[in-house]
């Protein structure tokens, strides 16, 4: 998966449907986050990305903490359309 496709994905599920670009976008180490490219399309829209170090043990359980309720919502959305 490319960097440009990551980018066109996070654009077309989140920042062109919600309030637009996030100020910041943090993610763990990975190479299409760090890659030149999606970095100048994230600085392009006003976001600064920020890399967190593989041991972020602060940010471990964010994203579990908030799957079933996400998941809850987009599967009462998904059976009404």
């Amino acid at each position: 998966m490319s960097a440009g496709y990551v980018w066109k994905a996070l654009r077309a599920s989140w920042i062109d449907v919600y309030l637009g670009p996030p100020a910041f976008i943090i993610h763990d180490l990975g190479i299409n986050f760090s890659s030149d490219e999606f970095r100048g399309n994230a600085h392009s829209m006003g976001s600064e990305v920020k890399e967190t170090p593989t041991e972020a043990h602060y940010s471990n359980g964010i994203v579990e903490r908030y799957y079933v309720p996400l998941r809850r919502a987009y599967d009462i959305v998904a059976r009404e359309m």
